[in-house]
Formats: structure tokens, C-alpha cells, sequence
């Protein structure tokens, strides 16, 4: 069984992990904001999952998009109002949607697929069904004949469905974006200073600091711990911006040149940046766990 000072040297180690990479999300989030990623990943992933393909380039729908009978389904998807309302803040002309409620999917394509109805029945819903392409068509007549004629049983067959499809898009989404998070978390280590290798001695070697960053990582867990998964990294991030700012993270340049970087300060960059590429998720979760060992 691990001594409490080798459980407070990985509470802490796991803590400095958890500050900085919440400093790489945050970067990240920035320049996937800006550069509106997620939005473009989400309409060229409904294209394909609506209209049975995709053109190369840009996806998103222009904000003023208006639709006609011979308007692509995604496009009267976003036409629809409980899509449309959505959107928030006007940065450009195209939508900057990231994320769409599968609830409000699963009612707002229902209705352009049978458009022009005044009450909505699943025998009307698969009539419909014949003009649309095979991808889009086999599936949706899957879901259906499961439902029988229960029209809020097809809802939610359909959101299943579509929270499916996104789960698989975030994955891929996850795989793509995992170098960037590396380079990133790089850029942290070395620009502050994020030595793996270095931070473990100095927590090993000094009793009070190792106590101290134990402590502080002990209250951060135990902040968070009745949060939902979605709202932990918000939390996270809040406890360690209200912490004590009198006790000192084992990381930072002080008065060291280029020239005394060696080799093992590179390796500790090194596995600081993989580190740091995992997510704050990631960290919590791993120093929610063994906080719980200290005693």
C-alpha cells in the first residue's frame, strides 16, 4: 500500500497536470471558436447524414438561407424554427452551431419530412420516406418499423439515432484534433515551463510544498465530485481560479538561460506536452480517485 507521502506526490503531480492542461483547453477552445471547427464538422456531417453527401469546402448554411420544395433536407432542417433558434451570437453569415439537442433533431426533422400536415402519424412519416436517399432512408424505416404507431416513440428512436451518429463524429473529431492538443500542450510546457521531470523532485524533496499542492488538489476534487460529466471541466476550472495563490506550483522559469537546458528538462517537456494533451476531463478523473487514498 502507498505511504502518504507517495500519495501526495501523485495528488500532486496529478494536480499540476490537471491546472495546465485546463490552460491547453483553453487555447484550444479559443482557436476552435474562432475558427468555427466544430460548427463546420457538425453541417458537414448532417449533409452526409441528410443529403447523402457532401461538397469539399465549407458546410455550414448562410444565416439567411431561405428553402423551397427543391431545397436540400439539411437546409430545411435548419430552416426549421426549433433549429434556428439555436444560434446565438452573429459573428458571420454562416452558422456557427456546434451542437444540436437530439430532441430538437429528432421534432424538427420529423416535420419537414412530412411537411404541409397538419397532425403528424408515423404511417404519414414512412409514406414520406420513399424520396429521400438510401442512407438516410433504410435507417429511418429501421427506426419505424420498431415504433409501431407511437409517434413519441419514433422521437425518441430517432434521437437515439442522431446521438449515435454525433457520438462517432466526436470521436473522429477527437482523433483529428489529437495532434494539435500535443503541440499545444508542447508549447505550455516549454513556455512555462512545465518540467514533468523536475516538478516530481521537487515535490519529492520538499515536504511542505508536496503537503501544500496535496491539499490544494484534495480541495479542487472534492469540489467537483457531484458534478455532472459535461460540467466538470467548467467546474475544475473555477475551483483552481478561486484557490490560495500563496502556495506555488513546482513549475516556472526563474533565472535559467537556454544554455542550461538539458536533455532530461526536454524530456519532462516532453511528457509534460503528452500529459497535458489528455484533457482535463482526463486529469480530474485520475485525481478524483486517488484524493480519495489520502487521508
Amino acid at each position: 500500500m502507498l505511504g502518504a507521502e507517495a500519495v501526495d506526490l501523485v495528488v500532486g503531480m496529478l494536480f499540476v497536470f490537471l491546472v495546465f492542461s485546463l490552460v491547453v483547453s483553453g487555447i484550444n477552445e479559443g482557436i476552435t471558436r474562432a475558427l468555427a471547427s466544430r460548427s463546420r464538422e457538425l453541417w458537414r456531417a448532417l449533409r452526409e447524414l441528410l443529403d447523402g453527401g457532401a461538397d469539399k469546402g465549407d458546410q455550414r448554411p448562410r444565416r439567411d438561407v431561405s428553402v423551397d420544395a427543391d431545397s436540400a433536407l439539411s437546409m430545411k432542417l435548419y430552416a426549421h424554427p426549433l433549429i434556428g433558434q439555436l444560434e446565438t451570437a452573429v459573428r458571420d453569415q454562416h452558422s456557427r452551431l456546434s451542437r444540436i439537442p437530439s430532441t430538437d433533431f429528432s421534432r424538427g426533422l420529423i416535420d419537414v419530412i412530412v411537411s404541409g400536415e397538419d397532425t403528424v402519424s408515423v404511417e404519414e412519416f414512412q409514406r414520406q420516406l420513399q424520396d429521400l436517399p438510401d442512407s438516410l432512408r433504410k435507417p429511418l424505416r429501421a427506426i419505424t418499423n420498431e415504433v409501431g404507431t407511437d409517434v413519441e416513440k419514433l422521437r425518441r428512436g430517432i434521437g437515439e439515432w442522431f446521438d449515435a451518429r454525433m457520438s462517432a463524429l466526436s470521436a473522429i473529431y477527437r482523433k483529428k484534433t489529437k495532434w494539435v492538443l500535443f503541440v499545444l500542450g508542447l508549447i505550455v510546457a516549454v513556455g512555462l515551463n512545465v518540467d514533468a521531470i523536475n516538478a516530481a523532485q521537487q515535490l519529492y524533496r520538499d515536504d511542505a510544498l508536496r503537503a501544500a499542492v496535496a491539499q490544494q488538489a484534495v480541495n479542487v476534487a472534492s469540489e467537483c465530485q457531484n458534478q455532472q460529466a459535461s460540467d466538470v471541466e467548467a467546474c475544475t476550472r473555477k475551483a483552481v481560479s478561486d484557490l490560495d495563490g500563496s502556495v506555488r506550483l513546482p513549475v516556472g522559469w526563474t533565472n535559467q538561460s537556454i544554455s542550461d537546458v538539458d536533455g532530461w528538462q526536454v524530456l519532462g517537456w516532453l511528457i509534460a506536452a503528452v500529459a497535458l494533451s489528455q484533457g482535463a476531463p482526463f486529469w480530474y478523473d485520475l485525481l478524483r480517485r486517488a484524493a480519495g487514498l489520502r487521508k
